[in-house]
């Protein structure tokens, strides 16, 4: 008995000991990961803006080159020279959220490039869709005025100017990021429009 006691003394006390480490390593922690995560979207902005920087100065380089505009609470990035506009979009994937950053032409409806920022898709199949090569065949589609502002395509030929082709053996995931700009793009554009209203 004496000693089963002395077993569970030990168990709390290293239980004790260890929660404490996590939750002070949380808090040592935290602000440096939210830094992380602040110079990853500015990062894939001034990227997609083709805007140079390096690690030290990628801060400096935002706040020269980069406007904000908070519209009813949702940002917008525009880019001071050629007023391409980018903004953090997110919704439902296959296996999780996908969180993403949709930069446009001052058109409002040209697409300059996607950065996914966050996924669980299948790697392989559908975490095609976090690569550049595939991210790739966005650029110069043109949103449509009406819904649906972008289609995911399915076979070979020609595709329209708001087509895009599906990604091979990823179609459910293709599908559901055809959704989540269909349904996000009309929200972010209303907005944008409202902006000087």
């Amino acid at each position: 008995m004496k000693q089963y006691i002395k077993m569970m003394l030990f168990v709390i006390l290293l239980g004790t000991i260890v929660s404490g480490l996590l939750v002070g390593m949380d808090m040592f922690t935290k602000d440096r990961i939210a830094r992380n995560q602040e110079a990853l979207v500015k990062s894939s902005i001034l990227d997609a803006y083709n805007i140079g920087y390096n690690f030290n100065t990628i801060f400096d380089v935002f706040e020269d080159n980069v406007t904000e505009v908070i519209v009813d609470n949702q940002t917008f990035y525009i880019d001071n020279e050629t007023n391409q506009v980018s903004y953090i979009f997110e919704g439902s994937g296959v296996w999780g959220p996908i969180k993403a950053i949709m930069t446009l032409e001052s058109d409002f409806k040209t697409i300059v490039g996607i950065t996914i920022l966050e996924q669980e898709e299948t790697p392989g199949l559908g975490g095609v869709l976090a690569e550049k090569p595939y991210l790739d065949t966005y650029v110069g589609t043109i949103l449509a005025e009406s819904s649906p502002y972008i289609i995911i395509r399915h076979g070979s030929g020609e595709n329209l100017d708001n087509e895009v082709d599906a990604i091979t053996g990823g179609t459910r995931t293709s599908e559901a990021f055809m959704k989540m700009v269909n349904e996000t793009y009309p929200v972010f554009k209303a907005l944008w429009e409202s902006r000087g209203a």
